[in-house]
């Protein structure tokens, strides 16, 4: 998906909340709207990769998700929340064996040995679907 094919799927959420009524749609598309605006002018504004990332994975975007969250991980290199955020959007997609997948799952692993609970349950959960679906 282009940048034009989502700028159209901004316009249609929020014509789509404009006609349901539907708050949390138009909330969604002005928030990317937003991010993709400062991103577009700030292209190394880690913290609005991030939130870009996770709100598109969250419409179902999940290539301008991982579109965001790859620009992410190149810009902040190890952590393991960006790790974690690219490696669900890359399960989502259907390539979880991929060997970029299974690098970011053992970064994801060394940020679950911290006191981060989601972070640990999140990387526990995906390490054991990597273990039940192994790569080829």
């Amino acid at each position: 998906m282009g940048a034009a094919d989502r700028a159209n799927l901004g316009g249609l959420l929020l014509q789509r909340a404009r006609v349901t009524g539907n708050y949390e749609d138009y909330l969604c598309a002005e928030q990317v709207a937003r991010l993709q605006e400062i991103t577009t002018k700030h292209p190394v504004n880690l913290e609005a990769l991030g939130e870009l990332g996770r709100v598109r994975l969250l419409q179902g975007d999940l290539d301008g998700a991982h579109e965001a969250l790859s620009r992410l991980a190149k810009l902040d290199l190890g952590n393991p929340r960006v790790a974690l955020d690219l490696a669900l959007v890359e399960v989502a997609r259907g390539s979880a064996g991929a060997p970029s997948a299974l690098e970011r799952f053992a970064i994801v692993q060394e940020g679950a040995a911290t006191s981060d609970p989601a972070l640990r349950a999140v990387a526990d959960t995906l390490r054991a679907d990597l273990e039940a679906n192994p790569p080829p």
